[in-house]
């Protein structure tokens, strides 16, 4: 307070000066002790602890909007009591045996993440955008009850249009429909747009909108894409909705994944967009309740119809994961599937800034002889994050990982598929943001179906890629290694 009162009285420029750097000087003292007694990951740390040292003025304001910890949800408490209601949770006699290692990695995650494992559930791939949004909007033109859909990045373009013309006519038709919008990701949604859609009866919210107040908020986005109709069909995985998932932008074609889940899993995904929406909009749980529990009694039948007619196979488990939970819940989750892997691990991701465990399970596996993959972009839309990338590579390719880069375009799945047995595929990359920082979402499947269907789309991307070449590689040039290194450096914070 002194100083404040000091800098009010005093506006000569010479003791604006000292009094300014005496609050930068405090804040980098008080930010580096927060940061020790946070216990956080070292990796993390002493990136702040660098650039708080290299340029306290910079640092100390990155850290104000970017570094500090999320608080909990205020509302956790109460949030994390608010269940689906189970009387539409099909019940089956026929029990699907997994195999042990299903079994055993199912079993590991549901004990540090609380998901369930769900069968009478079926899921289907589906590989790139065309294939995406032409079952999302026949879906969603089918639907009869309810409409619940979330994304990171909503565009109002081309395919970004067709949509919400569909949600207008569905909400006009007396359709509940609630979406839920980044308040990052979909910053450029207008509020003319929030106003037509009101007017035909979509309720809308955006999580964490950006404000002048933001600062605790900003750096932890809701990543997730999440549609649930009728409480019956569900969509999830890396597509958002933009021209640029069709191919129409700089990037040229884009090569993603993306699943729909049909039967009891899809209220998990239900679960997960009803907290986000209670978070979001401040409703009152009741309200909410409510709602669910009047939609059910419609959705009962249609539900039991449906798996009556599905011929299901193996299991799905849907984790969510988040900065309001105490751990890591999805660096946990994927710790798991690489530690239980036996012969191969393959990952596609755009982003891949591993935090130390998982650069090291990795290596091990691969001098072990388990055959690890990893398929990469060949053109990368964040140079920053590009560069932090391959400043792995190296020890990674020194101990027997082949990298792939997918031709000359973007690549933006996000999958895993292990000893061809189980998969993971999903919003979160494989990258330190994903991983500890944003609201994320992972379908885990288990002797499915569509595990095969996930090696096919391995098999068929690897045979348009490039391998990087170990030997090749380390003759890049001193200055290229500097910025990778020096990217590395600060991927914490990417």
């Amino acid at each position: 307070m002194l100083i404040l009162w000091k800098l009010l009285i005093d506006r000569s420029p010479g003791s604006f000066n000292v009094t300014l750097h005496l609050i930068i000087s405090i804040s980098v003292i008080a930010i580096s002790c927060k940061l020790f007694f946070e216990n956080r990951n070292p990796q993390s740390t002493l990136s702040w602890l660098l650039l708080l040292a290299v340029t306290p003025t910079f640092g100390v304001i990155l850290y104000l909007l970017f570094g500090r910890l999320k608080t909990r949800r205020k509302k956790l408490i109460r949030h994390s009591m608010f269940k689906i209601p189970q009387n539409n949770i099909v019940k089956s006699d026929n029990r699907i045996t997994l195999s042990s290692k299903s079994s055993k990695l199912s079993s590991i995650i549901e004990k540090l993440t609380g998901a369930p494992v769900d069968q009478n559930t079926d899921a289907t791939l589906l590989i790139n955008g065309d294939e995406m949004f032409s079952k999302l909007k026949e879906s969603l033109l089918n639907a009869k009850h309810s409409i619940y859909i979330q994304y990171y990045i909503f565009r109002t373009d081309t395919i970004g249009n067709e949509i919400l013309d569909i949600l207008r006519m569905k909400a006009n038709d007396g359709i509940d429909v609630r979406l839920i919008i980044d308040g990052l990701g979909s910053k450029s949604f207008k509020k003319k747009i929030f106003r037509t859609l009101s007017d035909f009866g979509v309720k809308v919210a955006k999580f964490d909108p950006i404000t002048t107040w933001s600062f605790g908020t900003i750096n932890y986005r809701n990543h997730r894409k999440i549609v649930v109709i009728d409480g019956i069909n569900g969509f999830t995985g890396g597509l958002n909705v933009g021209d640029e998932y069709l191919g129409r932008s700089k990037l040229g074609f884009w090569r993603d994944t993306h699943l729909l889940i049909e039967g009891n899993a899809v209220k998990d995904l239900e679960n997960i967009f009803l907290q986000d929406w209670y978070y979001s909009t401040l409703y009152d749980s009741d309200e909410t309740i409510k709602n669910i529990l009047n939609n059910d009694s419609k959705k009962t039948n249609p539900i039991n119809e449906q798996v009556s007619k599905i011929n299901f196979t193996g299991a799905v488990q849907i984790i969510g994961s988040g900065p309001d939970t105490k751990e890591p819940t999805m660096r946990n989750a994927f710790h798991s599937l690489l530690t239980i892997a036996e012969d191969s691990i393959w990952i596609a991701t755009p982003y891949f800034v591993p935090d130390q465990e998982i650069l090291t399970i990795l290596k091990l596996k691969a001098l072990s002889g388990v055959d690890v993959r990893i398929i990469y972009p060949g053109k990368s839309d964040s140079i920053l994050s590009d560069s932090a990338s391959q400043s792995y590579f190296a020890p990674l390719l020194e101990s027997g990982v082949k990298i792939y880069k997918y031709k000359k375009n973007f690549l933006h799945a996000k999958v895993i598929l292990i000893d061809n047995e189980i998969a993971s595929v999903g919003t979160a990359n494989l990258d330190i943001r994903s991983l500890h920082l944003n609201y994320e979402l992972t379908t885990f499947l288990y002797d499915s179906n569509v595990v095969k269907q996930v090696n096919q789309s391995f098999i068929n991307d690897f045979s348009v890629s490039t391998q990087i070449i170990f030997s090749e590689f380390k003759e890049r040039s001193l200055f290229k290694k500097f910025i990778e290194s020096l990217t590395r450096l600060f991927s914490p914070l990417l």
